[in-house]
């Protein structure tokens, strides 16, 4: 599968901007950049209450609500209801696990791990990890293979705008 470029506004000058067509060009996106830290300010602004507030709201169903669904509490208006959910996030702590399994191991029960775990390997790539293959001497079907061991994702562009 092949990556999707990003793609830029098709914008094409016929010939390089001259240095009073760049200053142009570079306070033109400095007046729009300026703008819109101004709209993140404003809707940080707005923001910030409306949380203190969904804190209260959520508050005061956990305390008043009745219960409704695994893990969600419900209080109900006239016209309108607020349901809270209480969500739980269950991570696996590998270095338990591996207690678990030990202490399984000794007490002779260690088929019971595979009911309830399943065994992932996860690899990261070394640093200069280029380098120590172009020294290997690999057939085609293993450059391949190691080509495989990779995704590779088109990043957005960055700019750096630098007055002076």
């Amino acid at each position: 599968m092949a990556a999707t470029a990003v793609s830029l506004p098709a914008v094409r000058h016929e010939r390089c901007p001259t240095p009073e067509q760049i200053d142009r060009l570079v306070a033109e996106f400095c007046r729009l950049e300026s703008e819109i830290a101004a709209a993140y300010a404003a809707a940080q602004a707005l923001d910030e209450p409306h949380q203190t507030f969904k804190e209260r709201l959520i508050l005061l169903t956990e305390e008043y609500g009745q219960p409704h669904a695994t893990k969600s509490r419900l209080l109900a208006g006239a016209s309108s209801e607020l349901v809270a959910t209480f969500g739980t996030v269950r991570s696996v702590d590998g270095v338990a696990v591996e207690a678990f399994r030990v202490a399984l191991k000794a007490a002779g029960r260690t088929r019971i791990l595979a009911k309830l775990f399943e065994e992932c390997v996860s690899w990261r790539l070394v640093d200069g990890s280029d380098s120590i293959i172009r020294g290997e001497q690999l057939s085609d079907r293993l450059q391949a293979a190691w080509a495989r061991c990779f995704v590779e994702k088109p990043r957005s562009p960055s700019l750096k705008v630098r007055v002076r």
